[in-house]
Parts: C-alpha cells; structure tokens; sequence
C-alpha cells in the first residue's frame, strides 16, 4: 500500500524520458532500476554462467538466476519501492536465499513458469540495502509465474526499510538511497 502523494517540485527532475543524473548522466530509467550482479558473499572475481550449467555442474556457482555457494542457495530477485511523486518504482535487482529444499522446488519449476504456486518463502536479503548496511536481513520472497523474477519483501516491522517499501519513498529518502550508489540527485539542485 503507498501512503500520499509527495508533491515535491524536485520530482520533475528525474520524471521522463529526457531527465538525467545530474553527476553521472544516466538516464531516469537506469537510475530507478540497478542490479546486483552476485550476492555480496559471493566472490566477485568468478565467472557467470547460463542457468544450464546450475545442474551440470558441481560446486560453487553463479548464473544469471540462481546460485550456490557451498550449503547456501540464491535466487535473483526484485526489491520494489514505490515513489511517493511519480508513477514509477524504484527496483532493485538484488539477491535472496532460499533453503535447499525450497531452492531445488523453485528451480524445477522455473522452467515451466509455475512458480507462484510455491507460497511465500522465508529469505534472506544477501546485498546491502542500503549500501551501508552490514547485516542479512530477513524477508519473504513472493514467487511470480511467467519466469517474473520473485519479490521481496521486508519481514520486520521495525527494520529502517519496512515503512519506506509499504508507504514509498520520498524525493529525499530516493536521494539518500541512491547516494550510497554513486548518484547525486542533489548536485542538479545546487548547480541552479
């Protein structure tokens, strides 16, 4: 559920297909949609892979969905803040384990495109949102059908992130947050 609408002026900055980042160029689109590429514990030196080689293979691994790292599974899954300004959602692309038996009952049906049948699952957020976050935290991960990636979702009521992805985000939270990723929404604002 989205608490109101946040008529902050400042939204008309990063609304539309024209709008940048002010320090780094990137369009709107791009900056309201950043992925991980691995969870954080997992080395980021090794080679991604086809989600094929999950089964053909031994050992630690990474492809573009899945992951195993000795006991640990992951999936790549979907963060989604809503903006309290605009039409849009802040997503993340990050990535949430799963236990074994979960992970191998997600993974046959991955193919099929019936996941949604599987209920929620108890996760863990494996990267730091925020970037400054040096925890795991837990979450539920909701499957979607149509090879969707799943979403998470916060668990704890009292964790900093839970009421900014039920009620949204305002300009200066989305600020705040994409800070700890390298973007400045706030340098347009001095720069006028």
């Amino acid at each position: 559920m989205t608490g109101p609408i946040d008529d902050d002026p400042r939204w008309s900055l990063i609304s539309g297909q024209q709008s940048k980042c002010p320090c780094c160029g990137e369009d709107s689109a791009t900056l309201l949609s950043l992925a991980y590429d691995r969870p954080d514990p997992f080395p980021s030196d090794a080679p991604g892979h086809q989600n094929a080689m999950l089964n053909a293979t031994d050992g630690d691994i990474l492809t573009e969905d899945f992951c195993r790292m000795g006991e640990y599974r992951f999936v790549r899954c979907v963060l989604e803040f809503p903006l309290r300004g605009l039409d849009d959602d802040l997503v993340l692309g990050v990535w949430g384990s799963l236990s074994v038996g979960n992970f191998g009952k997600y993974v046959d049906r991955f193919d099929s495109g019936d996941q949604a049948e599987l209920g929620d699952m108890f996760s863990w957020l494996m990267n730091a949102v925020p970037r400054d976050r040096r925890q795991p935290v837990k979450m539920v991960m909701v499957p979607r059908d149509g090879r969707q990636r799943p979403q998470l979702y916060f668990s704890d009521e009292a964790d900093l992130m839970y009421p900014l992805q039920q009620n949204g985000l305002s300009y200066d939270e989305l600020a705040d947050l994409l800070q700890g990723y390298g973007h400045d929404l706030r340098a347009k604002n001095r720069l006028n």
